[in-house]
């Protein structure tokens, strides 16, 4: 069994018209005891405390929390960010010690 979660948040920055300010992209492999996510939330937060706007969550097995923020790539859209959550599901599980921790 496998989720995947596909949740934005879009402001205001002109009459009608909006610009996404928050994304969460996450895949729950229950089969493979695997979660995977992709997030842009709290940016200013992260600007300060990593330097970075968007980071990346990794448990394999699911629970077991190495790192609690990994270093990521922003993801364009809801197209793209479900087509790399499909590329996590369907290919080899990968491991999360080879991502970057931010710490």
């Amino acid at each position: 069994m496998a989720e995947i979660g596909v949740r934005e948040e879009f402001r205001p920055v002109g009459p009608d018209l909006y610009e996404r300010s928050r994304y969460e992209y996450e895949l729950l492999d229950l089969a493979r005891d695997y979660r995977r996510s992709f997030h842009l939330h709290f940016p200013e937060w992260f600007e300060r405390e990593f330097l970075v706007v968007v980071h990346e969550h990794c448990e394999r097995p699911v629970g077991r929390v190495d790192c609690e923020h990994y270093e990521g790539a922003p993801i364009k859209d809801a197209y793209a960010g479900i087509s790399v959550l499909m590329e996590v599901w369907t290919g080899e599980t990968p491991e999360c010690t080879d991502l970057r921790c931010l710490r």
